[in-house]
């Protein structure tokens, strides 16, 4: 079976679920493929992620994109959980959540963060950080403050909840589609 999320889900739709947890919880969330490149059609921006790239370059870069590539590796190697985490650096961590329909056929993975989770670094801990990436002090403390911390508690919930609402939409659709075809019912869902 070789699916694409958006044969099963509209862009819009989905669009509006990504923006509404972002929106409501203050968090970064986009949705990339099964290659860890974000999907075509949809707002996948990460500021805080941009704007750190710009300011420190190609190493950051390499860095973020190999970190995305790992937890989605991650994911694939352990099923057994709703959502795996990795850790950016800084206190700062991605939580990556496998989007899939029955028989766990991964569509596509939905990533939530950078978050802080758990307490923010003191300055000197920002200081090191910032000297070893090339970036002032003050600049990357102003991006981490514009960050949402969480709580491990109150993160592993939202992830949980946003796993969940994501995986109703999708296998809703999913049957809705299966049955339209089963029965020969024609127009869109």
């Amino acid at each position: 079976m070789n699916l694409n999320l958006f044969d099963i889900v509209e862009k819009e739709k989905w669009q509006r679920m990504q923006d509404g947890f972002s929106n409501a919880l203050g968090i970064c969330i986009q949705t990339v493929d099964l290659e860890a490149r974000p999907l075509p059609g949809i707002n996948n921006s990460n500021e805080f992620c941009l704007d750190i790239i710009n300011e420190a370059g190609k190493n950051i870069k390499a860095h973020c994109e190999e970190c995305l590539k790992q937890l989605i590796s991650n994911i694939r190697k352990d099923k057994s959980h709703n959502y795996h985490i990795c850790p950016v650096g800084g206190g700062l961590y991605l939580y990556g959540i496998p989007i899939e329909i029955e028989q766990g056929i991964t569509l596509a993975y939905v990533i939530v963060g950078p978050v802080i989770a758990g307490k923010k670094k003191s300055r000197e801990e920002y200081n090191k950080i910032a000297e070893e990436n090339n970036i002032g002090t003050d600049y990357l403390i102003e991006k981490i403050a514009a960050l949402k911390s969480f709580s491990f508690n109150s993160i592993d919930a939202t992830v949980g909840l946003l796993h969940e609402v994501a995986h109703y939409i999708l296998q809703l659709n999913y049957d809705i589609k299966r049955l339209k075809k089963r029965f020969a019912v024609p127009g869109p869902l």
